[in-house]
């Protein structure tokens, strides 16, 4: 990344540090502009690196502020751990991501009868007291304390993950993408 010529041309006169900020920035806000097949990778990683965060940086991807710098310092131990493919993957999705945000690729935006389709179908996969516990989770969210956010985020993750196709990608693109990905209601 910091031999990148287009993002250098973003910022000429950056440093390391500074790139390396930037091209966080864009591959967050690149997200929404991928394919669901490179969602999905990365999808596989961050369910991997779910367990390593406090609760709080865990309920920042739902609930928003996500702070990049926190969530790298949380999870590198667990990223160390990432064997090569997992490693080469989480950089190819970075990459493309910011890629993506640099020629402007068009966003691809999850329809909210999508969205809803997967959360039902993870709800539907659960025992009946874990599922109205969960969908209870997922209604309250914006009142919801850290603890109870970070726990809807780690069951979307780890049940989503185990969902059959479109319905993994959904997911994927739901979580992923943030406001951007999703269809406004």
């Amino acid at each position: 990344m910091l031999n990148n010529k287009e993002l250098k041309a973003v910022n000429d006169a950056a440093g390391p540090n500074d790139l390396m900020m930037l091209s966080g920035r864009l591959a967050a806000k690149g997200m929404p502009r991928l394919p669901t097949d490179v969602l999905e990778q990365r999808f596989s990683s961050v369910n991997k690196i779910l367990p390593s965060l406090n609760t709080h940086v865990c309920a920042t991807f739902i609930k928003g502020n996500f702070d990049a710098t926190e969530f790298t310092a949380q999870s590198a131990s667990t990223m160390n751990s990432f064997n090569s493919e997992e490693a080469k993957a989480w950089f190819s999705v970075a990459r493309a991501a910011i890629e993506a945000q640099l020629h402007r690729s068009p966003l691809i935006v999850l329809p909210t009868e999508d969205a809803t389709r997967s959360i039902v179908k993870i709800a539907k996969s659960m025992y009946a007291p874990q599922s109205k516990e969960f969908i209870a989770r997922l209604a309250g969210l914006k009142t919801a304390s850290d603890e109870d956010a970070c726990a809807t985020v780690r069951t979307l993750y780890s049940q989503g993950n185990f969902l059959p196709e479109p319905y993994r990608g959904y997911v994927a693109r739901m979580l992923l993408t943030e406001s951007e990905g999703n269809e406004k209601i």
